[in-house]
């Protein structure tokens, strides 16, 4: 409600929490929601209508992630809100990493339309990463922490000792003007405010 953004996208997003924020999503008629206990659940929610809006799945566990294309008074824009599994194990390394693969075809046919895109969340994996930097040179993505420093988001209670785990990756027609970490709210993340506008010479 302080920063009055025009998109937001939340994940680990509960039943629970979706019933306490009605009143938030009144100021955001355009929303496509998937509620859900545990870490798959999430929201995008835009002051802007949706030309349309799904779930989408990648990779090998059964976990959904929303995106939607929305109208602005600039264009067109995707929003796509991504949450791969943690890697705790090998096995779940492998997980998230073949996640993110998928994910970046994805992103890929999006790109061949020329639509400018918004790709966040929590990637459970630092900018430091192989896999991360593999996944920036595929898709052509940058990433908005560029020129803003470390920002590191999780846990929050390390504060800049810790490691930045969420993410805002746009294409090349979005230029950052601002990118800074919310206060923290509960969670043992701390949430991205990020400040762009589409560049419409860009191409």
């Amino acid at each position: 409600q302080e920063e009055e953004p025009d998109f937001v996208l939340l994940f680990e997003y509960t039943p629970v929490w979706h019933y306490h924020l009605q009143q938030v999503w009144k100021e955001y008629p355009y929303r496509k929601v998937l509620p859900r206990y545990g870490f798959s659940g999430s929201i995008i929610a835009s002051k802007y209508p949706f030309k349309e809006a799904h779930s989408i799945w990648y990779g090998p566990v059964d976990v959904a992630s929303l995106t939607a294309r929305v109208e602005t008074p600039d264009g067109d824009l995707q929003l796509v809100g991504i949450h791969p599994p943690s890697p705790p194990n090998v096995r779940d390394i492998g997980f998230r990493n073949q996640s993110m693969d998928s994910l970046a075809n994805y992103i890929q046919h999006i790109r061949s339309e020329e639509i400018p895109i918004v790709l966040t969340g929590d990637f459970n994996n630092t900018p430091f990463h192989p896999q991360f930097k593999k996944f920036l040179r595929k898709t052509q993505l940058k990433d908005s922490r560029m020129g803003f420093g470390n920002q590191a988001s999780f846990p929050f209670h390390l504060g800049w000792m810790g490691i930045p785990l969420d993410h805002v990756l746009l294409s090349k027609e979005l230029e950052v003007h601002s990118r800074e970490l919310a206060p923290w709210l509960g969670s043992d993340h701390k949430g991205v405010i990020c400040d762009f506008s589409i560049n419409k010479g860009e191409k």
